[in-house]
């Protein structure tokens, strides 16, 4: 029996979800298609990594916060946490008091729930699933439901559609995590030149073009399936380029998740990296050198934990372009602290940006 099995023989019991990742919205959203009553009680993380305190309108607790205030034998506690060993983390679950655990952290069962979640919610919506372009409004992706597509690609559109492509082509923020790279400030316009710097799967790109773009720069240091699609799709007004981005020029070792695309990370090593691969570093600046590019009006990242040192690599294409800026500080924990820093940065190079939050992502523009 497994644990999707498990969990609906216990319905009358109470749930905890460990963990407000991906996996865990994933689990909670799926648990709501069933037409048994499950009662998820609230949200679960370890002290000082909680991003949000709430999810629709469950609580989101820290450890100590729980302990002080709940007896852990009324719950049920479904564990989705990836970035700890499950059998050493249910060990120190189970010196704080925490036994009855079921493991909901592997990224098979994770697609499995994401894919019947979000196949039922385009299909309320009249979206199309069953062919090679996936489009919603003026947004086209090679759609990830296809049976020939790789399993790392569908599982990072099947976690991040939620953010990335539902709040900006259906105007439904009820699913998002994280948010999207756009604010009523903070957007692309028609003839933008764009740079996405971790373009990942290439959802930002499709993005980007969708809103007609005169061009966008992908750029991310491990290529995938989806993105060399994107690029046959996207033609001339997608140039993708295989680099990471930081201060400097050389190289990097950068850890590989083989079940998701973005999981990928430099700085920030855990327990799902199996693999690692060397990539070449650049800086923003270099590239839009060697790349001759006289303007930049957008700059989108998501790169691991090198947003200081990317923005440091950024300084002459920042002062002289004054782009628009959406950037997201992937740091598990002390966000607040990584917020400062980039905002410092930023103020340096021209103390008129005005910079601004939504969601879990920093926006920063000048006002014209």
């Amino acid at each position: 029996m497994n644990e999707l099995d498990r969990i609906q023989k216990l319905s009358d019991k109470k749930f905890i979800i460990v963990g407000e990742g991906k996996i865990g919205k994933i689990l909670n959203d799926y648990l709501a298609l069933d037409e048994t009553e499950y009662h998820i009680e609230a949200f679960l993380v370890d002290d000082g990594f909680r991003k949000q305190k709430s999810y629709r309108n469950l609580p989101v607790y820290e450890m100590t916060e729980f302990l002080q205030k709940e007896s852990t034998e009324d719950y049920i506690f479904l564990n989705t946490v990836t970035s700890r060993d499950s059998g050493s983390y249910r060990e120190e679950l189970a010196r704080k008091g925490i036994k009855n655990i079921l493991d909901f952290n592997d990224a098979d069962v994770a697609m499995e729930m994401a894919s019947e979640y979000w196949l039922k919610y385009f299909e309320s919506k009249g979206i199309k699933t069953s062919d090679e372009i996936l489009e919603i409004g003026e947004f086209k992706f090679p759609n990830p439901f296809m049976q020939t597509v790789a399993k790392e690609v569908r599982y990072a559109f099947l976690t991040d559609v939620r953010d990335l492509v539902i709040p900006v082509w259906i105007g439904d923020y009820g699913n998002c995590e994280e948010g999207p790279y756009e604010t009523d400030h903070v957007k692309i316009d028609s003839g933008d030149i764009v740079i996405d710097c971790g373009a990942n799967i290439g959802i930002s790109t499709a993005n980007a073009i969708a809103r007609n773009c005169k061009k966008v720069y992908s750029i991310e240091p491990v290529l995938n399936d989806s993105l060399l699609s994107c690029q046959k799709l996207f033609g001339e007004k997608m140039s993708l380029h295989l680099l990471a981005l930081s201060n400097y020029n050389g190289t990097a070792d950068i850890y590989i998740n083989p079940d998701a695309s973005n999981d990928n990370s430099i700085y920030y090593i855990q327990n799902t990296l199996r693999e690692k691969r060397t990539v070449n570093v650049t800086t923003v600046d270099d590239f839009c050198r060697s790349k001759g590019i006289k303007n930049v009006d957008y700059i989108k990242f998501y790169i691991d934990d090198m947003e200081c040192r990317m923005l440091l690599g950024a300084k002459e294409t920042i002062i002289q372009h004054s782009p628009k800026m959406a950037i997201f500080p992937s740091l598990p924990h002390n966000v607040n602290e990584l917020q400062e820093k980039l905002e410092s940065i930023i103020k340096s190079y021209n103390e008129k940006y005005i910079v601004e939050y939504a969601w879990n992502k920093m926006f920063a523009y000048i006002a014209v």
